[in-house]
């Protein structure tokens, strides 16, 4: 098999550097790479590299400043459009690296779908090539309100959502109104549990858990990703909170309680389906309700948890994940968070994600995530080669 794999991403970019890792142990030759900042410049150079017959793996763009700013500024017409707060090309232009602050999510989805559409029409003039997530996918599943709805239409277990909520005092409202006293609210879009606060109140208090940190600097207010969970009980600070978060677009939706293996941890999963089969799989536990391992949470113990639940509930959990991914059956591999609730009486899909097949260290049958990926392409490539040769073979017989 010759050099097929291609990768839209960012070279310097460790998913990159993974695939190429896992690509060379399994003894193909490197992926050749497309940069998000030459797309940026120039998306019709595609047509000039794509060959019939690749394979091509579209990476996440995060992790690097130049290609937020490219895709900030792809955003501005649209972001205009809409009437959201938005920074303009002069704006965007002088933006220095702030670590962790959060810029304008909306407006950067926007230049992202603006981006993948052309990547989408470039491709689809090239014959024979194996896209692993289409763009039409990616945009979607990066949509938290759009993916949520088109899993619960499918059939799908999902936590109930809220309408669409504008303000702080939108939200009150909706929970009083509804008697929910506990809700996740999630930016619309990002990822890494970006803008994710998790929200309760009763008759005396009411508190915010999130990875978000709120900064006053200079008479504004803004937005950081932390790596630490922080937890905010001032009522002025929440609404200040939940009203930049708005801004942006989000996604609310009931709080559900989680199972937990371990004493004073819950936990959820991740579980990766790859051509439509439930492989490899992490317990994420937590002591708070982000389950994220990046925010120092821990894996669980998974035989543990296969045991408990044994092999026939096992395979019925894997098989609503499969479920789910399903919901886009034109994706190579998604990634699946589900919850399974205290005494794992019920299973729900939290999210679908793009770009979550990244778990280094999780095999399965021997396999990290992506070496999975890649010796089911090959196995494909070798069996429509033999399909091919065996019909030339019959028609001179």
């Amino acid at each position: 098999m010759s050099s097929q794999f291609v990768i839209i991403g960012n070279p310097e970019n460790r998913r990159v550097h993974l695939f190429q890792q896992a690509l060379e142990s399994l003894g193909q030759p490197a992926a050749r790479v497309v940069s998000y900042e030459r797309l940026l410049q120039d998306v019709d150079c595609l047509r000039d590299i794509i060959r019939p017959g690749d394979i091509v793996r579209i990476e996440s763009p995060g992790e690097n400043f130049t290609v937020e700013k490219g895709l900030l500024a792809r955003g501005v017409a649209a972001a205009e459009v809409e009437g959201n707060p938005f920074l303009s090309p002069r704006q965007i232009e002088r933006l220095e690296y702030d670590h962790g602050l959060i810029l304008h999510p909306r407006q950067w989805y926007m230049g992202y779908c603006s981006l993948l559409i052309q990547i989408g029409k470039c491709l689809s003039g090239i014959a024979s090539i194996r896209l692993l997530n289409p763009p039409a996918d990616i945009r979607e599943l990066f949509d938290k309100r759009a993916c949520h709805a088109r899993c619960r239409e499918a059939g799908c277990a999902v936590p109930e959502s809220f309408p669409e909520i504008h303000t702080f005092e939108e939200l009150l409202a909706f929970m009083q109104q509804r008697n929910e006293r506990r809700v996740f609210l999630k930016l619309a879009h990002a990822s890494s549990a970006s803008g994710v606060v998790a929200l309760h109140q009763n008759s005396r208090r009411i508190e915010a858990i999130t990875s978000t940190e709120l900064v006053n600097q200079d008479g504004q207010t803004r937005l950081y990703n932390s790596l630490k969970v922080r937890r905010y009980t001032d009522l002025r600070e929440i609404r200040t909170l939940i009203d930049e978060l708005c801004r942006e677009g989000v996604h609310v939706e009931r709080w559900m309680p989680k199972a937990a293996l371990s004493h004073g941890r819950t936990f959820d999963l991740r579980v990766v389906v790859i051509a439509g089969q439930a492989r490899h799989f992490v317990v994420r536990e937590s002591r708070s309700p982000l389950t994220n391992l990046h925010l120092g949470n821990r894996r669980g113990d998974g035989e543990r948890l296969q045991e408990l639940l044994g092999a026939d509930r096992w395979c019925a959990l894997m098989e609503v994940c499969e479920q789910a991914a399903g919901v886009y059956p034109e994706s190579f591999q998604v990634g699946v968070d589900l919850l399974l609730t205290p005494g794992f009486r019920e299973a729900l899909i939290l999210e679908l994600n793009a770009f979550g097949d990244l778990l280094p260290g999780i095999l399965w049958e021997g396999e990290e995530t992506y070496q999975s990926e890649i010796s089911s392409l090959v196995t494909d490539y070798i069996s429509v080669e033999y399909s091919r040769i065996a019909a030339r073979v019959t028609r001179k017989i």
